[in-house]
């Protein structure tokens, strides 16, 4: 009898609790399993975080570089504005433009005749000939 006793002792229960059938270890297990897949989870965002943050500074220096180089073209234009401004007022003084239309051909006149009115007028519509007999 010291034998069954033996076989039935607390102390040699290794290979009875060694399987997943034990309920508190198969508690053990489940919450630890959970456990593992939440720190995944929380290292996925983490992660998905710090890849955004990159993402969105570089955009960020991305435009402000542009808007730098935007900013220099804006200055030149101005610059380039300016001198056409000046060439135009050199050009726009009266002796300048007379002698521009010179080059061209161009002569000046004090009265042109296209001011004049002339006396008599011809009516203009669908029975013009009409009109001009009566």
């Amino acid at each position: 009898m010291t034998v069954i006793s033996y076989r039935n002792n607390h102390f040699n229960t290794s290979k009875t609790s060694t399987g997943p059938n034990n309920s508190l270890e198969a508690k053990k297990m489940g919450g630890s399993s959970f456990i593992q897949w939440l720190n995944a989870f929380i290292f996925c965002i983490i992660i998905f975080i710090v890849a955004t943050n990159i993402l969105w500074s570089v955009g960020e220096n991305s435009s402000r570089l542009d808007i730098q180089s935007k900013e220099k073209e804006i200055v030149q234009l101005e610059e380039k504005n300016s001198e056409l401004k000046t060439q135009l007022s050199q050009v726009n003084t009266p002796v300048n433009l007379e002698k521009m239309a010179s080059n061209y051909g161009l002569v000046r006149e004090s009265q042109p005749k296209y001011f004049s009115i002339k006396e008599e007028v011809t009516p203009l519509g669908f029975n013009a000939t009409n009109n001009q007999e009566n």
